[in-house]
């Protein structure tokens, strides 16, 4: 009869141990959330943009796939989506772009998300800065109503000043009137001195029979 001595125990649970590698193999590692590489937005007309996304997700197939991502605003309002139909297994990361996103002349600034079939909204956004709209917009047009305002509502000084400005302009525009009226008398007396001298030596030259 065969006997078990301790060397052979040893070889059997090694060989056991073998088997049991072999036969159980190890799960595939779980892709994670997807994530924004970059994002850019490019304007077209009539305040629309076409808005680019790259993306890194290992896609493990039709069960595990990046498969949208969407563009909004500062109070999360949906400006665009854009769902990605399949599976990117081989193209990592990849590029995909919306066009004809509308977004309000007052928005300068969006955010993208992205989405997976597993995990659904990533937690990591990517704010994208709209080309051609400055962040102090808002606050440059409330400073020119503000100009504006204070231009059409002066203060009590400036209207006194003003006032004053009016009153020294108008005793101008009298004494230039005054002025150009005495040049016009002295002018007609310099006519009459003239032609009275003319008659005088006109008279004088008939009384001697010059004429």
């Amino acid at each position: 009869m065969w006997t078990l001595t301790a060397r052979s125990h040893a070889t059997l649970v090694a060989l056991a141990a073998a088997v049991t590698m072999v036969a159980v193999p190890l799960a595939p590692a779980s892709a994670g959330e997807v994530e924004i590489v970059t994002a850019e937005a490019k304007p077209e007309a009539n305040g629309r943009f076409t808005v680019s996304v790259t993306l890194k997700h290992g896609d493990e197939g039709w069960d595990h796939y990046a498969n949208a991502w969407d563009v909004v605003d500062a109070k999360g309002t949906v400006l665009g989506k854009r769902t990605l139909y399949h599976p990117h297994v081989e193209e990592q990361p990849f590029t995909r772009s919306l066009s004809g996103v509308t977004i309000p002349a007052d928005v300068t600034t969006v955010t993208v998300r992205a989405y997976d079939s597993v995990h659904g909204r990533s937690k990591v956004t990517y704010d994208v800065t709209l080309p051609g709209r400055r962040a102090d917009q808002e606050s440059v047009e409330k400073t020119g109503q503000t100009a504006a305002a204070e231009v059409t509502a002066p203060t009590a000084k400036e209207k006194k000043v003003t006032k004053v400005r009016k009153k020294v302009v108008s005793k101008k525009r009298v004494r230039n009137r005054k002025v150009v009226v005495k040049r016009k008398v002295r002018r007609k007396a310099v006519v009459k001195r003239k032609a009275r001298k003319t008659t005088r030596k006109v008279r004088k030259k008939v009384r001697r029979g010059s004429y």
